[in-house]
């Protein structure tokens, strides 16, 4: 017999036997080798493009020496049954920090999350692998993988319903709701967003100006197959004239989430938007008008249109050489909020010191939204005008008894 005097040290592929021949024959024991083999490979969930998956393996130690030290594992998602299949982004590197001590006979497990590359629904394989980039010198490396066919799903929103309550107002806010249904053959898991859109016609691309609004939803949904989540948001409805529009709901609309078709993200419903309409009247002034002195003035403001309206903006009151804003002399206004019901309306009450002017007649103008901040249907009937004749008071003089005598 004869024995080598090299120790048995897993990585060494120079250490070959311990004992290797008999009158220069025969091998009698084998190789003193790790020779790891994937025994068992299981996942836990339903396997789902771009979600992750818990996978985890046993690898058994087929050889006659213990491998000890740090090695990695890896994972392959293959169209087939060789590791030559892999998919984009279908191959996973697990590298163990710890050092581990498997001895000939015994096994290890490992347990690991992947998530799933972007992949058409359909069969494919998995593959685990042992030692995968070769760490550890074995006897054999072919059977360090073992292959199981997969079948991967992917997930398909489509909105189903889509409303909203109350009376739609250009600039004014909208309580809008979804059900999007999962109708893939994926599960989902995540965080993702979803968005409302106005638009001019049936297509996303007639987006009016500030009229897509996205919403992220921070918690993690999970939608199982065939299941359906609804969302619930108010936006606010930009400045636009009235008439008819569509209002989207789209599940997704980022692409967050990997799916299967994405043109049926989407629902369109036809909107008809309407706007107020305010009006000033009944303008008055509460004493006479005198240059230099303080005047009460008093209008009324009433929203004549269908559609309820609050918000804040500018009421005011304008002197002016003639009946028209362009002959404009000073201009007096106040920002306020108001709640204007269809009909319903509110008071201007002010006090305005008049500038020293010479006394003549002139035009005082009422005016509400006088900064256009309210998206009215009908601006011609937003002014009323007063015409005015301004007086100049003479100065008062007073008669002085003299207390001094020469």
């Amino acid at each position: 017999l004869l024995f080598t005097n090299s120790p048995n040290l897993v990585g060494d592929n120079t250490a070959f036997f311990d004992l290797i021949q008999i009158n220069g024959g025969t091998n009698i024991l084998g190789p003193s080798v790790t020779d790891f083999a994937v025994t068992s490979l299981t996942w836990s969930g339903t396997p789902t493009a771009g979600q992750s998956l818990s996978v985890s393996f046993v690898a058994t130690n087929l050889g006659g020496a213990t491998a000890s030290g740090q090695w990695d594992d890896g994972l392959v998602l293959s169209t087939n049954a060789t590791l030559t299949g892999a998919v984009p982004n279908g191959v996973f590197h697990f590298y163990d920090y710890a050092s581990r001590s498997v001895p000939s006979g015994g096994s290890y497990s490992v347990s690991y999350s992947i998530g799933l590359p972007n992949v058409a629904a359909g069969s494919y394989y998995l593959i685990a692998v042992a030692n995968d980039t070769d760490g550890i010198y074995e006897a054999n490396y072919a059977n360090n993988a073992l292959a199981m066919p997969i079948t991967v799903g992917v997930p398909d929103f489509a909105v189903t319903s889509l409303a909203w309550t109350g009376t739609p107002t250009a600039g004014q806010s909208l309580s809008v709701s979804f059900v999007a249904t999962n109708l893939g053959n994926g599960s989902v898991s995540g965080q993702w967003d979803d968005g409302f859109v106005l638009s001019t016609n049936a297509t996303l691309a007639g987006a009016v100006p500030n009229g897509v609004f996205h919403f992220y939803d921070y918690a993690t949904r999970s939608i199982p197959t065939n299941s359906s989540y609804s969302v619930n948001y108010s936006i606010g409805l930009p400045a636009i004239a009235a008439g008819t529009y569509y209002l989207f709901a789209v599940a997704n609309d980022t692409d967050g989430i990997f799916e299967a078709n994405y043109a049926n993200n989407a629902l369109a419903l036809a909107i008809s938007i309407g706007n107020a309409d305010l009006i000033a009247t009944n303008f008055s002034l509460g004493s006479t008008a005198i240059a230099g002195m303080n005047l009460p003035v008093s209008f009324e403001v009433t929203n004549v249109a269908t559609n309820a309206y609050s918000s804040y903006w500018y009421d005011g009151v304008t002197l002016s050489t003639n009946a028209t804003l362009a002959g404009a002399i000073t201009n007096w206004d106040w920002y306020g909020y108001h709640s204007t019901t269809s009909g319903g309306g509110y008071v201007q009450n002010q006090v305005i010191p008049l500038p020293g002017i010479a006394a003549g007649n002139y035009y005082f103008i009422a005016q509400t939204d006088d900064r256009t901040n309210v998206p009215d249907s009908n601006r011609e009937n937003n002014l009323q005008v007063l015409q005015v004749t301004i007086t100049n008071r003479a100065p008062s003089i007073t008669s002085l008894t003299p207390t001094n005598t020469v």
